[in-house]
């Protein structure tokens, strides 16, 4: 139960002295409390008063008059047409909840009818802040822990429904979310209407650590209609890759008895754990794979979308020009490839046409603004420039 400020309403006291021989007497007299409104009956102390009385209140009464008064029990009358007031708790209420209202919660009660319920006082958990306990030792007040409990007329307490209450963490410890066992498997269809007998699935920084990968079906070709369920205990990278990486993508590549070529990507928090390889990913190699004369192709084997090109001279490295920006506002999507033609820059044709053998800087900036770095010696290395998690800038 959390605890609230309570404010500590002092009863003041006037003190009579009678002067007497010998001696002077001080008696104390409790002053008559002043009536609110509607008046609430002062309630009386006197164990032997039945505890069962009934005190007519009003919707704003609260139990704070009952104080420290741990097991008393008191029957209390509400009039009809009442109106929602503040209650803390629910079965056990804190001692400043209207009792009205904390009634109309267990249902027990209504606003428009009104009626009789009984409470009973208890003394509430301890309140614990650092490790410490409160109790009469510290700077507190007596009773500050008091809760009430609704009596039916059998004497018993009336508790809630178990499945109508709800649970609210204490913001000081740590939060407990339910938990579902964990995957074991996914699951993998073929619908090529061919016989599958190789499948590679990997991230980009999967393929750096390995390039060749590996076959996942080991126990045989997959005929087409049929499914493979591909164990995460045996494949951890996989397993960190699809379950622990939010949008993941994952590269789908297959072969077929005839060394047909399926390809497709592979989102599996945006998809299901059930993978499907059809006819449609059938992979068909374009034209011409070779790369044309006198044409830079950049190749996005990153996760992200490249959305900025710069092909960058010693002398525009030098003055930080990056005045030709090569991609024209059109993104370059993750697993594609840009071809640049040399004829379309003339500042890139002076260049490699006069090259003594020096390098160019390839920059680019991914979607999130982050920052690819590759010098390129066009002398010696491939004009197919691929850009991979390798070349990020200080990541």
């Amino acid at each position: 139960m959390r605890v609230r400020p309570i404010g500590i309403v002092l009863f003041c006291l006037v003190f009579l002295v009678s002067c007497t021989t010998g001696r002077d007497v001080v008696q104390l007299e409790p002053i008559e409390p002043v009536a609110e409104s509607p008046a609430v009956q002062e309630v009386a102390t006197d164990t032997e008063e039945k505890a069962d009385e009934t005190l007519a209140i009003t919707w704003d009464t609260t139990a704070e008059q009952w104080r420290g008064m741990y097991g008393h029990r008191q029957t209390v009358s509400l009039p009809p047409n009442g109106h929602a007031k503040p209650y803390y708790g629910y079965g056990s209420f804190d001692l400043d909840s209207s009792i009205g209202s904390a009634a109309v919660g267990l249902e027990l009660l209504t606003y428009e009818k009104g009626g009789t319920v009984t409470i009973e006082l208890r003394e509430g958990p301890e309140y614990h802040k650092g490790g410490a306990v409160l109790d009469a030792s510290e700077d507190t007040y007596e009773g500050w822990n008091t809760v009430f409990v609704f009596i039916d007329e059998n004497g018993q307490e009336i508790a809630p429904e178990a499945d109508s209450i709800i649970e609210i963490p204490d913001p000081d410890e740590p939060e407990v979310l339910p938990t579902q066992p964990a995957p074991t498997y996914f699951t993998v269809h073929n619908e090529t209407g061919t016989t599958l007998t190789y499948l590679d699935i990997y991230t980009y920084d999967m393929m750096a650590v390995d390039e060749l990968g590996y076959n996942l079906l080991p126990q045989g070709p997959l005929p087409p209609g049929d499914s493979a369920q591909i164990l995460f205990s045996e494949h951890k990278d996989l397993e960190e890759a699809i379950l622990y990486r939010y949008a993941q993508l994952l590269h789908v590549f297959a072969e077929n008895e005839e060394l047909e070529t399926f390809y497709r990507e592979w989102y599996p928090d945006f998809e299901t754990l059930d993978l499907r390889i059809s006819a449609e990913h059938l992979y068909l190699p374009e034209s011409t794979t070779e790369t044309a004369a006198n044409t830079i192709r950049i190749e996005n084997q990153t996760d992200y979308d490249i959305i900025e090109l710069y092909i960058l001279t010693p002398n525009m490295e030098v003055g930080l020009d990056f005045s030709k920006e090569l991609l024209g506002g059109i993104d370059l999507y993750s697993g594609l490839f840009a071809d640049i033609f040399i004829d379309q820059w003339p500042y890139l044709q002076e260049f490699l046409s006069n090259s003594d053998m020096s390098s160019l800087l390839i920059i680019a900036y991914d979607e999130d603004d982050y920052m690819l770095v590759k010098d390129w010696f066009p002398a010696y290395d491939s004009w197919t420039i691929r850009l991979t998690y390798d070349d990020y800038f200080d990541l």
